[in-house]
């Protein structure tokens, strides 16, 4: 029988493989949110610490999930915390370099017009329906996952996706400059 070290030590050593597999998935996850590279870290070792802490990390069923869903609530209670104001470290900095080529200048305009158009759609949209958009769109999850993920049911995932769907072909006409 292993005695209580033995399985602190097995759940340690489990949680460190759980880490090296997961910390660029969180990384690139807490980017979606924000470009402030050391809220994403803390807020990565917070969970994994916290996680240490835990007596018995085998009732959690799915891992990779429970520490998604973990490091999103950390990094939004940090955030906010935090007073929103942007500054110009968080301007991706493609954005600022000048350009030369005339056809660089016009590619750049043109990303810049459609970012434009996006952030637009996107403002139409709840904070939740936001959330699904990239998740579901740009990290490309299923609705069973983002139900995992969320803690909601499969079918508030597909009413409020059709509802933030319905909302920007509603407001497609502001955007018709795409």
């Amino acid at each position: 029988m292993k005695s209580m070290k033995d399985h602190k030590y097995e759940s340690l050593r489990l949680l460190s493989v759980q880490y090296n597999e997961m910390k660029k998935v969180l990384f690139s996850y807490g980017h979606k949110f924000t470009n402030d590279v050391q809220l994403i870290e803390d807020c990565i070792h917070d969970v994994f610490l916290k996680l240490c802490e835990k007596e018995n990390l085998s009732t959690i069923r799915h891992m990779n999930v429970y520490l998604l869903r973990t490091f999103r609530n950390r990094l939004n209670d940090e955030m906010a915390r935090k007073p929103s104001i942007a500054d110009i470290s968080e301007i991706p900095s493609d954005l600022l370099r000048v350009r030369s080529d005339e056809a660089c200048l016009i590619e750049t305009e043109e990303a810049i017009r459609i970012e434009n158009a996006i952030t637009q759609m996107m403002a139409c949209l709840t904070k939740r329906q936001r959330q699904l958009i990239m998740l579901h769109y740009l990290e490309q999850r299923s609705y069973d996952e983002i139900c995992h993920l969320l803690g909601i049911s499969y079918q508030t995932v597909r009413n409020k996706m059709n509802q933030a769907l319905k909302r920007i072909r509603d407001h497609m006409d502001c955007f018709s400059n795409i």
